[in-house]
């Protein structure tokens, strides 16, 4: 299905509720219009580099197998000046403190992501105070009144 979408204008793609265990065959491919990619519900475990999708705006995993490798290609998508990533769901993929940490450190410069599904994943403390560290950064307040 990809081959027939390839430099094609396709905006979003579903692969919804499937049996899509790899993601790889994205890195072969250049979908330059793709802004919605939906691969809820899947098994997927191995995730491309997502960089040259900079025109993605919404990117939904929940209820995958990501791991570690996945988050790192999430964070280096979010840290590109040109993502245009705002909507991110990986929810229930098994993500525990380090790759909460990963997340939440790319996020450092991001002004673009709006929403953020993390919700049944396995971090704890560490996770969430990596995510805690940046809705409190004051870092960048020069002064107050």
């Amino acid at each position: 299905v990809v081959e027939a979408l390839h430099g094609g204008s396709i905006e979003g793609l579903d692969f919804s509720d499937g049996e899509i265990n790899d993601m790889t065959a994205l890195e072969h491919y250049t979908l330059p219009h793709l802004g919605v990619l939906n691969l809820d519900n899947n098994n997927i475990q191995s995730i491309p580099s997502l960089e040259k999708y900079t025109n993605l705006e919404g990117l939904w995993l929940g209820r995958n197998k990501i791991g570690k490798e996945g988050c790192i290609s999430i964070a280096n998508l979010l840290q590109k000046e040109s993502s245009s990533l705002c909507g991110l769901d990986i929810d229930n993929n098994d993500i525990g403190d380090e790759e909460a940490e990963i997340l939440a450190n790319s996020l450092k410069h991001n002004t673009k992501l709006a929403v953020l599904r993390l919700n049944g994943n396995e971090f704890k403390d560490e996770g969430c105070l990596a995510f805690l560290k940046l809705l409190n950064d004051i870092s960048s307040i020069e002064r107050t009144y």
